[in-house]
């Protein structure tokens, strides 16, 4: 059965978060730093009264991290108990993808933390990441 998944990119590599885990998208706004927070926590935001962590997939997901600019936008997710914002470059689409096709290559060395991806997806003339937000939230880094 087709499961629906936000794709959004960060450089050239598209990634997905399963769509019943993105609560909204916005743009982008001012992040307040926290002092001595983990490298891939920028900061946390104000969202109608309640104070969200925003976080930089860059660093956990092996890439290097990018300036904030004005483009990118904040997916604010839910994984349990836990709200965050993730910084995108861009929000692609809202599509589907079938379970059944996603794939996890044992031989592929993808991540330090192989559980922050739940497989590989095909999509248009390329592939995508599909993100485990439960493991990202439980990160100890």
């Amino acid at each position: 059965m087709a499961k629906q998944i936000v794709v959004f990119t960060m450089g050239k590599q598209h990634y997905a978060i399963p769509m019943e885990e993105v609560l909204e998208i916005i743009r982008l706004v001012k992040i307040t730093p926290i002092p001595k927070a983990s490298r891939w926590i920028k900061g946390v935001i104000s969202l109608r009264s309640a104070i969200i962590p925003v976080l930089d997939l860059a660093p956990v997901l092996g890439r290097a991290t990018e300036n904030v600019n004005a483009k990118q936008r904040i997916m604010v997710v839910k994984a349990g108990d836990h709200t965050a914002g993730i910084i995108v470059d861009a929000v692609e689409e809202v599509t589907f993808y079938d379970p059944e096709q996603l794939e996890f290559p044992a031989y592929l060395p993808l991540l330090e933390n192989e559980r922050l991806v739940q497989g590989i997806f095909k999509y248009r003339d390329a592939l995508g990441l599909l993100i485990n937000l439960s493991a990202l939230v439980q990160l100890d880094h």
